[in-house]
């Protein structure tokens, strides 16, 4: 699902890389960083940041899938609905 490369970022949850990313913010908020260690949060946060993109996408696009097959039901029953309403007046 993930086009992110690390198999430890592609496996977490949308709530965990959340929290991870949130920890990343916070050291960076606190300014105890060196160099190195600001750049290597800001890859891992980059990476978490795509990743819950995708999730988000990906749980939206299953929810637009939802509301096409309740508006496909819905339609269909009240397709039925009126055949069955002519039939009854004839």
């Amino acid at each position: 699902m993930s086009n992110c490369q690390d198999p430890l970022i592609v496996s977490l949850s949308f709530e965990s890389a959340m929290k991870q990313l949130e920890e990343i913010v916070r050291k960076f908020e606190s300014g105890g960083l060196t160099l190195e260690e600001s750049v290597v949060a800001y890859e891992r946060g980059t990476k978490l940041r795509k990743h819950c993109d995708e999730l988000l996408k990906h749980a939206k696009l299953r929810m637009e899938q939802v509301n096409r097959n309740v508006e496909e039901d819905t339609s269909v029953h009240s397709i039925a609905l009126d055949s069955e309403d002519t039939s009854n007046h004839s």
